[in-house]
């Protein structure tokens, strides 16, 4: 098959996929909710929310098409094997040829971004009563692209090293060695995080102490192990999480769970987060984790091996940064298919904590503690059920709250 319109192909099924996802769920927008979620917002707040969404989504959307077009026109006109030629024309090694071809290209596609991003944040935003100054839009993206510059020479320079050292083993054996740098970097954040963390050990009244000692008594996980983080103010900060410290799991609370939920709430979420550590979903994630990264490796692998579709980008001379091109060009939809199996997998742990909370009898605290939670962020309650199957890491609230009213009723 033609190289090129197999790439092509890949690249419009990628945008048909997501732009489909994205018009189903911006047409549930405005849907009627549900007796299980309206009371979550005031109407007249919750429609101007859903509008500001309307405007960002379409906005991010119509970025997206510039982008693919910008894409595909490129490739078709051979711009990335002329740029190659016209860099190969400096007195430059591999790796400062690498890094200038990919900066340039950078540059480029990040100035057919910019007037939709000056529309969003000084349009859409300050109607919306959302305000950042020039100063500070100027100054960000100043500093995102030091950054990814800085970030991706690292990058491809232990890339180019790594490649020239194993070759032909150089997904599996790199495979590897992300695993156990991985599995090294986790282990000493979360020891980094035991002896210098600001989390305090949870406080609680004696009569909440006995109960929460009685729900956690099949769960390996005692009240000693409850810690609470202070306040960030973020509106995608997770107000509850858990995390392996030592040989047990540690349950972290932010301070406005105990400050906004009564105590049969609070013991509904400590049973949800004991009930992931209870049933090994950490372990689950993880592992899941690294093979979606020995994957992505596989096809970085293939990528830089084969000339294949380094001849879709028109290419005369292969090259490792042609090769990583191609990877770039086909993360998109290699990681919208693996997310797809990914997040299925992490909606299905989030089902299985919270039937151990129905089966401790706080089901309705969970509800009543989701509800007060959601009304701090600004949380989508009607999306598409496609767009939740790709994109969300739990059940969306709506359909959330209705299977524990159900089961807890069964």
């Amino acid at each position: 098959m033609n190289p090129v319109i197999l790439l092509f192909s890949i690249l419009f099924f990628d945008f048909i996929i997501r732009s489909s996802l994205f018009f189903l769920n911006k047409s549930r927008l405005f849907n009627p909710l549900s007796a299980n979620v309206n009371t979550i917002y005031k109407p007249s707040n919750y429609r101007h929310q859903q509008l500001y969404h309307k405007a960002v989504l379409t906005i991010d959307w119509l970025t997206q098409l510039l982008v693919f077009i910008a894409t595909i026109s490129l490739i078709y006109i051979d711009f990335p094997d002329w740029l190659d030629h016209q860099i190969r024309k400096l007195p430059l090694s591999s790796f400062p040829r690498g890094v200038v071809f990919f900066a340039i290209l950078g540059m480029l596609l990040q100035a057919f971004k910019i007037p939709f991003e000056l529309i969003k944040v000084f349009i859409i935003d300050r109607r919306f009563q959302i305000i950042k100054s020039p100063k500070t839009f100027v100054l960000e993206l100043f500093l995102k692209g030091i950054v990814t510059l800085s970030l991706g020479s690292i990058a491809y320079g232990l890339l180019l090293i790594s490649y020239a050292w194993l070759n032909e083993s150089f997904w599996y054996m790199s495979w590897i060695l992300f695993t156990i740098i991985f599995l090294t970097y986790v282990m000493l954040n979360q020891l980094i995080s035991y002896f210098f963390s600001s989390d305090r050990p949870v406080t609680v009244s004696n009569s909440l102490g006995r109960q929460l000692k009685d729900l956690l008594k099949d769960f390996r996980i005692g009240v000693k192990d409850i810690l609470i983080k202070k306040q960030l103010n973020k509106k995608n900060n997770s107000v509850a999480s858990l995390a392996l410290w030592g040989r047990k799991g540690k349950i972290i609370l932010d301070e406005q769970v105990f400050a906004k939920l009564t105590e049969n709430e609070i013991k509904a979420v400590i049973i949800h987060e004991a009930a992931h550590y209870k049933r090994y979903h950490i372990f689950n994630q993880l592992l899941t984790t690294l093979l979606q990264i020995g994957l992505l490796l596989l096809l970085l692998g293939v990528s830089m091996q084969t000339s294949f579709f380094q001849q879709a980008l028109g290419a005369t001379h292969y090259s490792v940064y042609m090769g990583l091109l191609s990877f770039v060009l086909l993360f998109s939809p290699a990681s919208l298919l693996l997310n797809l199996v990914v997040n299925s997998l992490n909606r299905y742990f989030e089902k299985k904590a919270d039937e151990e909370v129905i089966e401790a009898g706080l089901a309705e605290p969970l509800v009543s503690a989701l509800k007060k939670l959601a009304s701090e962020k600004i949380v989508n309650l009607t999306p598409h059920p496609l767009y939740v199957m790709f994109y969300y890491q739990h059940p969306d609230l709506q359909t959330r709250i209705r299977r524990l009213n159900r089961l807890s009723v069964d």
